[in-house]
């Protein structure tokens, strides 16, 4: 199918059967092998054919996936912090021009904090991409034995890298070891790493507002036939709720000094706690994102990126 379309030279698999390309082995070609295994991209275009290299290759990848991961998540939390100042800046400064020009006078103090808009992290990100793109498309130029890639291929090559999808189909045919790539590849990374910041806030809020909505509505359609607090619950659930106090969110998750859940902890809170609390959607919401911007595990590509409180 490559070769039909006139897309096989320059592919992972032309690189991979051509001997003379394949067994193309110094210090840049290092560089790009060691980039692919890391970021998990995985061409296929050189890979390790003696035993030896596949065993280091297999203890490369074991230390360097994981800091690869915190590398990138903080990198890309540094460039939301980054972009966000450099946005709530901007935004100060115009709203200045804006008072000024219209004549108007500050009411009052305007709050600092602000967050970066999805739209905007998306358009920064698309820009970079352009922009590698250019620059691949101008890097391999043209020689007597291998054709250059078009803009369209280089657009689709870079989106392939950065993605960490790495299909291998399209490939500079003249700068395919360039350590350069690896560079523009690995800030790529870290650009989608903070877009993932953004639209995950954006989609997590999104989330738990419609939650809450829904929930808002059927307590308004089922208020009048339920009876309230513990009257509408099962007999043994009913004493519960009478004898037991709620446990307040924050306390289920407690550690003892050797790192450990302690149930003792809990014991006591319960044994303590007179008052009993019912948390709402909205406050469990709070404690939930923060509990799991602890914990949600860090990926590469488009599934990268967490929370970042800007603060």
């Amino acid at each position: 199918m490559l070769t039909i379309e006139g897309k096989y030279v320059g592919s992972s698999f032309h690189k991979g059967e051509d001997q003379a390309i394949h067994d193309n082995w110094d210090f840049t070609s290092a560089v790009f092998y060691s980039m692919t295994v890391c970021t998990t991209i995985g061409y296929g275009a050189i890979t390790c054919s003696t035993t030896w290299g596949k065993a280091l290759t297999i203890v490369y990848a074991s230390i360097g996936i994981p800091l690869m991961l915190v590398v990138l998540s903080d990198i890309g939390g540094l460039l939301t912090v980054l972009f966000t100042k450099v946005y709530a800046l901007c935004l100060k400064v115009y709203k200045i021009i804006r008072r000024k020009v219209s004549g108007q006078s500050e009411q009052q103090q305007e709050e600092n904090s602000a967050e970066l808009p999805m739209l905007l992290s998306i358009g920064i990100l698309v820009v970079y991409l352009i922009l590698c793109s250019c620059i691949v498309a101008f890097m391999d130029y043209e020689n007597d034995k291998y054709q250059s890639l078009s803009f369209g291929d280089s657009l689709y090559f870079c989106f392939i890298s950065m993605s960490t999808i790495g299909f291998g189909d399209v490939m500079p045919n003249n700068i395919q070891y360039s350590p350069f790539l690896a560079t523009l590849f690995l800030f790529g990374l870290a650009l989608i790493s903070m877009v993932n910041n953004t639209v995950y806030e954006k989609m997590n809020s999104g989330f738990f507002g419609f939650m809450s909505t829904i929930e808002g509505e059927n307590e308004l359609i089922n208020e009048d036939h339920i009876p309230e607090g513990h009257m509408g619950m099962n007999p043994v659930f009913k004493l519960a709720a009478i004898t037991l106090p709620d446990i307040v969110e924050e306390n289920l998750y407690e550690y003892d000094q050797n790192g450990r859940r302690s149930l003792g902890i809990q014991v006591d809170f319960l044994a303590n706690t007179t008052k009993p609390q019912s948390p709402d959607l909205g406050q469990f919401r709070k404690s939930y994102n923060s509990r799991r911007s602890r914990i949600r595990p860090s990926t590469l590509g488009i599934l990268s990126g967490g929370h970042n409180e800007i603060g």
